[in-house]
């Protein structure tokens, strides 16, 4: 069999990698650009808890008169411009240092007002995950807990709650503390929290600047 050059192998495949993460790049340019010629309105907002159905749903919403670019800001960035010499549009450059990490542009055709007035009125709550801050504190009194079926006892108990079956129905033998407010939620608690139908967070988009043609604004 043929020896292989393990490094030469390894700076093959760099190259190609290399070669790969360029064209990527060079096409997601190309298609801001290609939206920034479709759509007149541009608005950078930032996201709070996000989950990818909430923000699926908003994308549907939208779908018909816009583009929304999310994640890959440094390259929406020079696809942008940050100077006026390399600006795609005039004042467009003024965007740029609000897209941070946790913001994404939407590209449309709507008038702005009335993306801004839908953003800043969306709210969705969000199921509380493990490592979320819990923001409430979540007291059980001991007793019955008739919501659940009985078949959850085991599922509760492995969940840390102190509970038992009593004539068929799960029931806390003891006053039980979910969460402290503040507690960084572990997976138990958070599966608890859950299941009793108690949320702490919500998703919401916050409009951070717009811009077209003729003006811009900060929000």
């Amino acid at each position: 069999m043929p020896r292989v050059n393990p490094g030469k192998a390894l700076a093959v495949a760099l190259g190609k990698t290399k070669k790969r993460s360029r064209l990527h790049k060079q096409e997601i340019i190309s298609k801001v650009q290609a939206a920034l010629d479709e759509y007149p309105n541009v608005v950078v907002f930032s996201v709070q808890n996000i989950k990818n159905m909430h923000m699926q749903k908003v994308r549907l919403h939208w779908a018909a008169t816009s583009r929304f670019f999310i994640g890959c800001n440094n390259v929406v960035k020079f696809a942008i411009g940050e100077t006026p010499e390399k600006e795609y549009k005039p004042g467009l450059r003024k965007i740029t240092p609000f897209l941070t990490e946790s913001c994404g542009i939407m590209l449309t055709k709507s008038p702005l007002p009335e993306v801004i007035d839908y953003f800043r009125n969306l709210a969705e709550p969000n199921p509380p995950h493990a490592g979320f801050k819990a923001t409430q504190t979540v007291e059980l009194d001991q007793g019955p807990l008739p919501q659940f079926d009985h078949s959850m006892e085991p599922f509760l108990r492995k969940q840390g709650a102190p509970t038992a079956l009593k004539d068929g129905v799960i029931t806390l033998i003891q006053d039980y503390t979910v969460c402290n407010e503040g507690d960084v939620l572990t997976a138990q608690q958070a599966r608890l929290l859950c299941l009793l139908g108690i949320t702490m967070a919500e998703f919401r988009i916050v409009p951070r600047c717009s811009w077209n043609l003729k003006s811009f604004q900060e929000h």
